[in-house]
């Protein structure tokens, strides 16, 4: 979506992807190649979202980070107190990262989902963030006459 957009996404160095396989776990949809998908990991919220955004802005080909996150993921795998997790992992890597994130939430399709980013969002913008809400049309609209 970004190199669609004109945003450039370049390779990750291979010292890079060593040290994130060094902390992504091996499971299905993880990736050490940019965009990296760190997982949600075995209990269901990855507690190396905040090494593998470190490491990532190590590597000198990046400018700036753009996580994308969809907290319907965490309910379809019934993922309790998900919402505290991200919202102290996003306020951590603020203090830890050189290099400007930029997050992006998918709202969901519930009310649960839309509330709880809501207020990840709230916590977020009183650290000092700039957050999104991305909202996808997940097929091209079509018009008939």
């Amino acid at each position: 979506m970004c190199e669609r957009e004109g945003l450039k996404v370049p390779a990750l160095g291979l010292e890079t992807r060593n040290r994130l396989a060094g902390v992504i776990p091996v499971e299905a949809g993880s990736t050490v190649r940019n965009p990296v998908e760190i997982g949600l990991g075995a209990t269901g919220v990855s507690e190396h979202y905040v090494d593998g955004l470190q490491i990532v802005a190590s590597d000198q080909q990046i400018d700036f980070l753009l996580s994308f996150l969809n907290p319907e993921d965490y309910i379809h795998y019934g993922v309790k107190g998900w919402a505290e997790d991200i919202s102290r992992g996003l306020i951590e890597a603020k203090k830890v990262l050189n290099k400007p994130l930029a997050v992006v939430f998918l709202p969901g399709q519930s009310v649960e989902v839309f509330e709880s980013v809501i207020e990840i969002q709230r916590k977020c913008l009183k650290e000092g963030w700039h957050v999104f809400q991305a909202w996808i049309l997940r097929s091209k609209p079509s018009v008939s006459w």
